[in-house]
């Protein structure tokens, strides 16, 4: 692993071998697009990479928790932007890509509302403990966009929790269920947005970003439908 500060680093991923770690005071590598560049003991180029967090590259790294990676099928085009995929939080340095065991998951969005319930979206935990989400923070795409929790609230295992721009409007499309809070008071964006989840002590703990273009289901823009 080539990292800016090895001991941020590895206050994130404490068990990470250290000898397998190089500083580099050359990092951070810039948000919007950079190029990373491996010359050999003689100078020659090894490898010349660029990527970017706009289409057709992988937005959901860009500042959500998340790592792009390089699929394993796919090493010998790693220059290509189709080759990448987005991580699991925090990404899995020093090993393969791995299906994702999330225990706090987005799991339906109603971003463009075609009724009148308001915006919303749904926690659900895939954990077998219970989840205190009570004082966790809600953004979307801009950092002064924040939603907090009220303090008494917590997901049993296997149930949701509806985060709803208006709950009176929610409750009056939907029946009336006991797991909805609100009232959150900016605007989901209709395409190229960002939720991300994070505890009281501002610790990002998921992220999921959506889209009605680029193989994102358009129907749930304004069509009556939601992302599920």
């Amino acid at each position: 692993i080539i990292a800016s500060d090895t001991a941020l680093f590895l206050s994130m991923y404490p068990d990470f071998n250290i000898s397998k770690i190089i500083a580099t005071p050359f990092l951070p590598l810039k948000n919007s697009g950079d190029s990373v560049i491996l010359r050999d003991q003689n100078n020659y180029t090894v490898f010349n990479f660029y990527y970017s967090d706009s289409l057709p590259w992988i937005r959901a790294a860009d500042g959500t928790g998340r790592t792009m990676e390089l699929q394993e099928t796919e090493v010998d085009n790693f220059t290509l932007p189709q080759s990448w995929i987005t991580s699991c939080m925090y990404g899995t340095p020093g090993n393969p890509h791995v299906s994702c065991n999330e225990p706090l998951v987005i799991s339906e969005i109603n971003y463009n509302p075609s009724g009148t319930s308001g915006e919303w979206f749904e926690l659900y935990n895939t954990s077998n403990e219970t989840i205190n989400i009570g004082g966790y923070k809600i953004k979307d795409h801009k950092e002064n966009n924040v939603f907090i929790l009220p303090n008494d609230i917590a997901i049993e295992p296997g149930n949701y929790f509806v985060i709803a721009a208006d709950t009176l409007l929610f409750s009056s499309i939907h029946e009336p269920i006991k797991n909805v809070t609100g009232n959150f008071t900016y605007n989901l964006s209709d395409n190229n947005e960002v939720i991300r989840v994070y505890t009281p002590n501002d610790s990002i703990v998921y992220s999921v970003w959506y889209d009605d273009t680029n193989g994102w289901p358009t129907e749930a823009d304004g069509n009556g439908k939601t992302l599920e």
